[in-house]
């Protein structure tokens, strides 16, 4: 699977996990989900284990609060979270989490995330993203 061409129209997803596809270089087509729910184990949105995907921008038409967690994790090649700027909050999944960003050695920015404000309800979690100089996107984030 190399693309994820959807219908040019508004959608509304109770969750969406994107994993292990190793020929995803982008979303494109992913630009009509409005509004994400979350699944059965809580999770809103899982991008992870895609190791050509290089760009999150088709997702900048997401708005608003995610009802599960957010979760971004073994993706090589994704420099940026750009396309996430829509996001206002998360909820938090059965394992206890609301953001995860983990294992993605070329990120260097979670500038895309500033959106987010308030406490969370679960756990943060940076870890293993060796370009990240910084946590500059996520300074509205009160508590946990």
């Amino acid at each position: 699977l190399q693309n994820l061409n959807l219908e040019n129209h508004t959608m509304y997803v109770q969750s969406l996990r994107l994993a292990g596809m190793v020929r995803l270089s982008a979303l494109a087509g992913m630009e009509s989900i409005a509004s994400l729910g979350h699944d059965k184990d809580g999770i809103s949105l899982a991008i992870s284990d895609n190791p050509e995907l290089q760009s999150l921008e088709a997702l900048s038409t997401l708005r608003g609060k995610l009802t599960g967690s957010l979760s971004i994790v073994h993706n090589e090649n994704l420099v940026s979270l750009r396309g996430l700027e829509g996001i206002e909050s998360t909820g938090r999944d059965l394992s206890g989490d609301s953001l995860r960003i983990s294992g993605n050695p070329i990120l260097r920015s979670l500038s895309a995330l500033s959106a987010i404000r308030g406490k969370l309800p679960g756990a943060l979690t940076i870890t293993t993203n060796p370009q990240l100089t910084s946590l500059q996107g996520l300074e509205s984030i009160e508590g946990l």
